[in-house]
Parts: structure tokens; C-alpha cells; sequence
């Protein structure tokens, strides 16, 4: 039992139950102790892929292969009298530094000794040429014990090299995810960064690059999908006066105070946006000269009846203007600004409107500033008892409704007129289909579908009205726009002429 270094590469001991291969080992050595047997083991033991070598009790060698010689590097000349003992092979491997420093024959003798006790022992020994070896050292039952060597130099590099690229992958893994923490951190600063650039530093309110930006994009959607897209300019009064009467500081916190007056009046879709100085701009998607109309009254009239910390009373101008078809951005913009120098020009404190089309002058018609209120016109009858009547009544609650939300009067008062509303509208949906029917309208299913999603919006906004997230200016956008405009002063008039016109036979028979 060569124990060669057993200890120098962190060898592991371990025992077991071995009987079943050590006796046919045992076996096979009183086969070898039989001269005509020993050319039949040879052989055998020669084709295997390790080094092989038997010693008998007496620790004398009585067959190797030669793969054991050659992973020991033994020379010829050990085998010339015939197989070594045990004790020559330690002897000549201690000479030639194969267990370290020390005395050749003293640690030929450790090898020997521990030999002798005749225990399993598993270990792996690096050699000088650093060719690494795992020895198996199994004991005999009648004596003696078989070593087996296998060489796992390449099995052990590849190890080293296995470990060497996990803790490269764990390297790489980490390096990436710190890239990505640190690229998040910069695309995080780069929005924060690019917010503040598009963000007035005093008011919080969109700069005019932005706003230009997103104008020219809802001009866009109003040239694809026909959306309306309205303008309002507004100034600060006599503003000059703040500044040189208070200091710029005072003057400073009135267009702070201002932009928060005028947010609470917004829609969340709508954006407010720092033109210069004392003059602001608010760009109102979805949104006719009507709705733009409502939300620059309540601006005027919220701004007037605020009380302004040491100022005072501020009131502003508006003008407002919706963006026509085939229009420039600069276009619009001049017709606003000049909506707004109409309106201080004319004293001031109001709202002018910019409606030089036939069209944009009707819609602005509907809606009664001075009052807050839609007014209705015999031009809007349809010739039909019932429908004109439901249409009177429909106009009647919503305005009711608005007085109350402008009002601000509590939900519990609010929130049955809404769905009083809600349940006119629906059946007078269902009356309006049944005669649209009766008279022969051709797109009744389509105009029925477009009841049907009104009726969703509004059960929607009734919802959103009770959990507090609903503003004025929605409300308003789908009373006086989505249901009115659009739909009862032009969806419903495209079967008003088959209507007439049966009232008309009726009449003759």
C-alpha cells in the first residue's frame, strides 16, 4: 500500500463494506499464486483504463499493469529481478522526492507502516511532473490489498476551470445586473430631468415647447379621427401692477395661487401650460368651443372670487379658439391671442371667443355664459311630440345638474340628480329607437349602438362622480358635448327629416 503523500491535496478518508469485490480480488490472487493462471490475469488487468497493483500479506507485489508503472513514472530497472516489494517502491519513490522533504528511508518506512494496518483509504497525491492522482486503497480478507490509480489531472482542470467560469457567470451576472440598476437610475434622472425641462420651475405649469408639442399632435388626431381640439389664452389683469406694487415675490406666489385655481377647473386631460410672464395657455383635447367656453368662465369667475394674499382681487382675460381643419399651429394660436386681446380690449374680465365659422358659432350658441346654462332653440325640434318634449326635459336636468356641481352643492343633492339623468336618458333612448324604427330609419341598429355606449359612459360617470373622481369639466364635456352636440344636434337629426315627413303623409290622409 503505496500511502504516497496521501495528505498533500486535502485527501478525505472513507471506509465501506467492500467483501463482495475484495474476495474476488482475493480471489483472483490465489489464481496469481498459481503459475499457469498468472498469463490469463495479466491480460486483464492490462486493458484496464487504471493502474493496478496487488501486494500480498507480506507487502510484496504480485501483479501491476502498465498503466500503474507509467502513471508512477517507475523505470525498468525496478522490475529487472522481478516485482518490487512495497518497501523498494516507497524507498525509490521517497529518493527521488515524491513525499517531500525528509529522510528517504524513514519515510519509506511511514509508507510501510501504515500499510500494515491494512485500512481503506481514498486520497489524491499531486506528483512533481503535477500529474494529479486519485489512489484507492482497498484491503484484502486473507491479507494483502489491491491498489487502483486513476489519473484526474484533465477531470480536476476541468473542475477548476467549471468553478473558474460559474464565478466568471456570477461575475458577469452581477455586472449586469448592476448595469441595469445603474441604467434605471440614469433613464429615471434622464425623465426627471426631461419633466423638469418641460415643467415652468415657479408654477409647475406645462413650457411652451411642450405645449406646442402636444398641440401639433392632438391637430393631428383631430385631422385622422375629426376630434375636436380647442385654445385658451389667458392673462393676468393688471398684472404689472403686483409686480411694481408688491414685489416680484408677491407677484411670484399670485401665478402659483392662479395655477392651482385653474387646475381645480380642469378636466385631467386638459393641459395648463406657462406661456410667458403673466400669460398662460390651456390646450383642451376632445373638446368644441362650447366645453372651452364653460372652462374659461369658470376660470374667470373662480380667479375673481379668490382672495389673494395681500393683493387681493385678480381677475384675468381669456380667449379662446378651436382649431379648424387644414389649420396651422401657428394659425390657431393667433386667432386665440387674438380672441384674448378682443377680450381686454373690451375691458377685460371675460371671455371672448374666437367662432368665425358657421359651425364653431352654432356650438358656441348652445351655451348661455352669462348663466352658466345650455340654452335651448326651436331650431333643435324635431317635429315629433315626444322626442322634442324629452329633449326639453334632458335639457332642463342637465342644466339643473350644473347649477348644482358649479355650486358645489353636497353629493347627497348632487348625486340623485345624476342618476335621474341617467334614467331619462335611457328611456328616452328607448322611445327614440321604437319611432326611429317605426318610420323606416335605415342606420337604427348603428344609432342604437351609439346609445348603448353612451348609456355606459354615463353609468361610468355616475360611479366615478360618487368616489369623488370626476371633475366639472367631464361632466360638462359629456352633458353639453357627447350627448348634445354630438348626438342630439347631429346624429338625431339624420332621421328628423324621415320624421317630418311621416308627419306630413299622416297629415294629407
Amino acid at each position: 500500500m503505496m500511502d504516497d503523500g496521501r495528505n498533500q491535496h486535502g485527501g478525505d478518508q472513507h471506509g465501506g463494506d467492500q467483501h463482495g469485490g475484495d474476495q474476488d480480488i482475493g480471489h483472483l490472487l490465489k489464481l496469481v499464486e498459481i503459475p499457469e493462471y498468472l498469463s490469463m490475469i495479466q491480460p486483464i488487468i492490462d486493458h484496464l483504463p487504471c493502474g493496478v497493483a496487488v501486494f500480498d500479506p507480506s507487502l510484496n507485489m504480485v501483479v501491476c499493469n502498465g498503466v500503474f508503472r507509467r502513471l508512477l513514472d517507475l523505470p525498468d530497472e525496478l522490475f529487472t529481478a522481478g516485482l518490487p516489494s512495497l518497501k523498494k517502491l516507497a524507498t525509490f519513490a521517497a529518493e527521488r522526492g515524491e513525499y517531500g522533504p525528509g529522510n528517504p528511508e524513514e519515510l519509506a518506512e511511514q509508507v510501510v507502516q501504515r500499510a500494515m494496518a491494512m485500512e481503506p483509504n481514498q486520497f489524491e497525491r499531486v506528483r512533481p511532473d503535477e500529474t494529479i492522482l486519485e489512489i484507492d486503497e482497498r484491503p484484502l480478507p486473507n491479507g494483502g490489498f489491491v491498489t487502483l490509480y486513476t489519473d484526474i489531472t484533465e477531470r480536476r482542470a476541468l473542475a477548476e476551470r467549471s468553478r473558474d467560469l460559474e464565478a466568471l457567470n456570477l461575475e458577469l451576472t452581477n455586472t449586469v445586473a448592476a448595469l441595469a440598476a445603474s441604467n434605471a437610475e440614469l433613464h429615471a434622472a434622464r425623465e426627471e430631468l426631461e419633466h423638469l425641462a418641460q415643467r415652468d420651475g415657479l408654477t409647475g405649469a406645462w413650457t411652451r415647447r411642450r405645449i406646442e408639442e402636444t398641440a401639433q399632435q392632438e391637430m393631428l388626431r383631430k385631422a385622422r379621427y375629426g376630434h375636436p381640439v380647442s385654445l385658451l389664452f389667458i392673462d393676468l389683469d393688471h398684472f404689472k401692477r403686483v409686480n411694481d406694487t408688491h414685489g416680484h415675490a408677491v407677484g411670484d406666489d399670485v401665478l402659483k395661487a392662479f395655477c392651482n385655481i385653474a387646475r381645480k377647473c380642469m378636466r385631467s386631460t386638459d393641459l395648463l401650460g406657462r406661456w410667458g410672464g403673466e400669460e398662460f395657455v390651456i390646450l383642451m383635447p376632445n373638446s368644441g368651443v362650447m366645453i372651452a367656453s364653460l372652462l374659461a368662465e369658470r376660470i374667470r369667475k373662480a380667479t375673481m372670487a379668490f382672495e389673494f394674499p395681500i393683493v387681493g382681487r385678480v381677475t384675468t382675460s381669456l380667449g379662446i379658439a378651436e382649431c379648424r381643419e387644414d389649420e396651422t399651429w401657428d394659425s390657431w394660436l393667433a386667432r386665440s391671442d387674438a380672441a384674448l386681446y378682443a377680450a381686454k380690449a373690451g375691458g377685460r374680465n371675460q371671455v371672448i371667443k374666437d367662432a368665425a365659422h358657421a359651425g364653431e358659432a352654432g356650438e358656441a350658441e348652445l351655451l348661455d355664459l352669462a348663466y352658466m346654462r345650455l340654452g335651448w332653440r326651436k331650431a333643435y325640434e324635431s317635429g315629433h311630440s315626444l322626442i322634442d318634449s324629452q329633449h326639453r326635459d334632458l335639457f332642463d336636468l342637465a342644466n339643473n345638474l350644473l347649477t348644482s356641481v358649479i355650486g358645489d352643492r353636497p353629493d347627497d343633492e348632487v348625486v340623485p340628480q345624476v342618476e335621474s339623468l341617467v334614467a331619462d336618458l335611457t328611456k328616452h333612448f328607448h322611445d327614440e329607437e321604437v319611432i326611429f324604427r317605426s318610420v323606416g330609419y335605415s342606420s337604427a341598429d348603428d344609432h342604437a349602438e351609439i346609445h348603448r355606449s353612451l348609456i355606459i359612459r354615463a353609468n361610468n360617470l355616475v360611479e366615478n362622480f360618487k368616489q369623488g373622481e370626476l371633475s366639472v369639466g367631464e361632466l360638462f364635456n359629456y352633458i353639453a358635448y357627447d350627448f348634445i352636440a354630438k348626438h342630439m344636434l347631429s346624429e338625431d337629426r339624420k332621421f328628423f327629416g324621415l320624421i317630418q315627413a311621416d308627419s306630413m303623409r299622416q297629415a294629407e290622409s
